[in-house]
């Protein structure tokens, strides 16, 4: 599939036959995620207190959608934006909770996760 990605603009998947899927791989996971997109975001400087304050103070449609993973330096999270809002809304709120963004990234599908996912029957023999 890497080669699809590298080779192709836009995708046709069939699965048994029919078209589940066409597009360019950012349109299908669009569709695939409900057009909710997924950041994964790395904060430095943070304590557990400030970050569940900050956390409860996150733009509105923006949500923490995994367990925080932290060591004494460093907290990940996981946070869905709704459609339509952009990482700009997230920067802003880590800038005004005074966190040193270390990372900070959209989280997307490749070709290959998508076509498992359009193809993947809901029956097991």
């Amino acid at each position: 599939m890497q080669e699809v990605e590298i080779l192709c603009k836009r995708v046709l998947i069939l699965n048994q036959g029919l078209v589940v899927a066409q597009g360019t791989s950012t349109e299908l996971n669009r569709t695939l995620s409900g057009h909710r997109q997924v950041m994964n975001l790395v904060l430095e400087g943070v304590s557990q207190g400030d970050l569940q304050t900050a956390i409860a103070g996150l733009p509105e449609g923006a949500t923490v959608s995994s367990p925080l993973e932290t060591d004494e330096r460093r907290v990940s999270l996981e946070v869905s934006l709704s459609k339509g809002m952009s990482e700009k809304a997230i920067f802003d709120w880590a800038v005004s909770n005074h966190f040193t963004i270390v990372g900070m990234n959209t989280k997307t599908m490749d070709l290959e996760e998508i076509f498992r996912r359009l193809t993947q029957s809901d029956t097991k023999s």
